[in-house]
């Protein structure tokens, strides 16, 4: 990360805070510092000299950029929330006992039919969402799933550069039950590539056991040539209730924000436009990633070991 701890540092906010921490070295280093200087300094900063000087006092006694203002992403103020406090209650205490990885459908239709029986008002289905999709991150142990191994696909809410373009780079994940451990994932950030199964398999794959369960692979979202080319399992039937990986890994993965559904994703260039946003190199985009996913996994329980069913161990 070029020199600098950014751990702690929002991902996005990364090439703005590099900048940033370059110009209060160079200032903190002069040896005899004017308010001249200071007023040069600040302006390069963007900012006043009553600012700077309090910006270059933190980064001198505590060398730390997440503790540098716009380290972090600045987060939306909450519209005042006119739903009655019986609504919320019966919303939370529904998830409670459905459990956070309840299917979506059934958490909305049970809500609805509590508020009626009890004649108030329910919770909109979006209000609904975001409680059950909050409840989902808080939720650091296992699922109620049976052990498999899950494959599926989302991008990642970075602004990263490609050819002069700013895109979302796209995640293919493979997510393991019940842990909810990631057991391999790939990248791609150029918009006419997908990203590689062959390679998300072969991280799969290193990181299975002979002596483990056998896990059955299941990747919904590929063809069934391609379930077939990894050994994909296809349930018989279409079964209900298997769970999908909005459930299990939104909103995010550390501090990377994750897009399930592209058609209603903020543009890559919109998410660059926000202040101290800026596009992320390819390198620091894979960077972010690893992070993102050694501090989900640190969250999770430990995982048990695992071979895959009906294929080869391959080292």
């Amino acid at each position: 990360m070029e020199g600098i701890d950014l751990s702690g540092v929002d991902p996005t906010r990364w090439p703005e805070i590099r900048r940033r921490v370059a110009i209060l070295d160079e200032y903190c280093a002069i040896p005899d510092r004017k308010q001249r200087s200071r007023r040069a300094y600040a302006k390069r900063l963007g900012i006043g000299e009553a600012h700077f000087s309090a910006l270059a006092q933190i980064w001198r006694e505590r060398r730390n950029p997440a503790d540098l203002p716009g380290a972090q992403a600045r987060q939306s103020p909450k519209p005042a929330n006119r739903l009655p406090a019986a609504s919320a209650d019966v919303a939370s205490d529904v998830i409670e006992k459905l459990g956070a990885m309840a299917r979506r459908r059934d958490v909305l239709i049970e809500v609805k039919r509590r508020c009626a029986d009890a004649a108030i008002v329910p919770p909109s289905d979006a209000t609904i969402t975001n409680m059950l999709t909050a409840a989902r991150a808080s939720h650091a142990g296992a699922t109620a799933f049976e052990p498999e191994i899950l494959i599926g696909t989302c991008a990642a809410r970075l602004p990263a550069q490609h050819d002069g373009e700013v895109v979302l780079p796209r995640l293919l994940i493979a997510v393991q039950l019940p842990e909810r451990v990631i057991v391999g994932y790939d990248v791609a950030i150029d918009p006419a590539l997908e990203p590689s199964v062959d390679r998300l398999m072969a991280s799969v794959r290193a990181a299975t056991d002979p002596a483990g369960a056998s896990l059955r692979v299941r990747a919904p979202h590929l063809s069934a040539l391609e379930q077939a080319a990894i050994g994909a399992t296809v349930p018989v039937g279409r079964p209900t209730g298997l769970p999908t990986l909005p459930q299990l890994l939104a909103p995010a993965i550390g501090e990377v924000g994750l897009v399930f559904q592209f058609a209603k994703a903020k543009s890559a260039d919109r998410l660059a436009r926000i202040r101290n946003v800026s596009p992320l190199s390819e390198r620091d985009v894979v960077t972010a990633i690893q992070l993102a996913v050694a501090a989900h996994n640190a969250r999770r329980p430990r995982p048990a070991p695992f071979s895959l069913a009906g294929q080869p161990i391959v080292y």
